[in-house]
């Protein structure tokens, strides 16, 4: 007979509603964030993918320096308030260093470069810490809810972080679907990037703000905070100590790669220059990409109780192959023609699987709060450092031929290597728990 359900004040205690504030707020933060990504290459030339590499690196730096460290001194709530707050900043140093007159040459003068370097060094320094408290807060909300509804055993609780990771998908990627089609759609109107960027910045701010006042405090709980190496060396040690840990990391370096692929290669290879889309269908198609993260995340949840998440990983896995072997099949976007859709498609399905059902993995193979923020801590570390390397490689090598950079080949390799990793991953697991017992 399951436990019945525990009346809590709400004020205090996170309930279903909870990871809905959370979605919707989170979505619109960092959908006014990802949407400048995507515009860095084209409206930045050529210091649009130094911008984005910085912008990475720093992200990879502050994840593991700052995560569980800001984590224990501020609690996940609080500095999930002020992270999403560096990202509004963010995007309004976008709209300011594309506002600001370029040179004759149509480059970018010292004011605009200057707003895009301090834009990508705010916008890194927040994204590293904001993705650990992100992971420590939906952690408490999982747990709080199988509370409060008598999930007591290992295969509820999985059930139920499956199914919470996908709602948050769902909503997530749904209003990043949302902004960057709007985006599109209001450029086509003839509104200048400048002025819409300018109102997404006030929408990740108004988000921000709303989260803050809206959510309980549960997740203020502070800690010892230790010292700054010491934290990072924390997690460094709990990736060299456990094997489990670095074998997941392999979903995380396939997205990373694939992701930054995408946008770097596969946006203005076979979108922009592709006469039957361009750049005005890029905001569009990138909104592709959240839309079907997002009903995918959710179809994914679902399914979760009664597949598993072994088969979905697998399925996004596949999904990031196939984006490298069409890079290297097709030369060009005239190549393909309105075929090119399928690069959103693919990106989309990818997508949904690493923001639900991975994350909900590592939810389920390390579920102690102790753990929680270290753990996310290193998912940031291998996804922006994978992304960071193939923005480099992007503006040092010149050549146009994909089959000439490694970019690609690191990102099929990591694909095909996903699904074993997690199998092993699993064993190890597996007979840790058989040792347990037998002790």
């Amino acid at each position: 007979m399951p436990t019945p359900p525990k009346h809590r004040d709400p004020d205090t205690f996170y309930t279903r509603n909870s990871m809905f504030l959370l979605s919707i707020c989170f979505g619109i933060n960092h959908a006014a964030v990802t949407t400048p990504i995507q515009f860095q290459s084209s409206l930045l030339h050529p210091y649009g993918n130094i911008n984005n590499m910085l912008l990475y690196l720093i992200t990879m730096f502050s994840a593991l320096f700052l995560g569980s460290l800001l984590n224990d001194l501020l609690g996940a709530r609080v500095g999930l308030t002020w992270t999403m707050a560096g990202y509004s900043v963010y995007v309004t140093l976008f709209a300011t260093a594309i506002v600001l007159p370029m040179g004759a040459n149509g480059l970018p003068e010292v004011g605009a470069q200057f707003c895009g370097v301090l834009g990508s060094v705010i916008g890194g320094i927040a994204a590293g810490p904001l993705w650990t408290f992100q992971g420590a807060v939906v952690g408490k909300i999982v747990e709080d809810v199988a509370e409060h509804e008598g999930k007591t055993s290992e295969e509820e609780k999985q059930a139920l972080s499956g199914e919470l990771w996908g709602t948050f998908g769902l909503w997530f990627l749904g209003w990043e679907a949302v902004i960057r089609a709007a985006v599109s759609l209001l450029k086509k109107a003839g509104l200048g990037l400048p002025v819409t960027f300018y109102v997404l910045g006030g929408l990740a701010f108004a988000a921000t703000a709303l989260w803050h006042l809206c959510t309980p405090t549960r997740a203020d709980t502070r800690q010892s905070g230790g010292a700054l190496c010491g934290k990072a060396s924390a997690a460094v040690g709990m990736l060299l100590s456990d094997s489990k840990l670095i074998l997941l990391q392999l979903t995380n370096l396939t997205f990373g790669f694939g992701a930054a692929w995408n946008a770097s290669y596969c946006n203005k290879t076979f979108i922009s220059d592709n006469k039957a889309f361009g750049d005005v269908f890029l905001g569009l198609l990138s909104a592709l990409i959240s839309l079907i993260g997002g009903i995918t995340a959710r179809v994914f949840g679902c399914v979760t109780p009664t597949i598993g998440k072994g088969p979905i990983i697998f399925v996004g896995a596949a999904a990031f192959f196939l984006i490298g072997l069409l890079s290297l099949v097709f030369t060009d976007g005239d190549s393909v023609g309105a075929g090119a859709i399928v690069f959103p498609i693919l990106m989309g399905i990818g997508r949904g699987v690493y923001e639900s059902t991975n994350k909900g993995v590592f939810n389920d193979f390390f579920p102690k709060p102790e753990t929680r923020a270290g753990v996310f801590a290193t998912v940031m570390v291998f996804g922006t450092l994978s992304s960071a390397i193939v923005f480099a490689l992007s503006f040092i090598i010149k050549s146009d031929d994909p089959s000439k950079n490694p970019v690609i080949y690191l990102s099929m390799f990591f694909s095909l290597s996903t699904g074993p990793g997690l199998l092993f991953a699993a064993c190890i697991r597996k007979r840790q728990e058989s040792a347990r017992m037998l002790s």
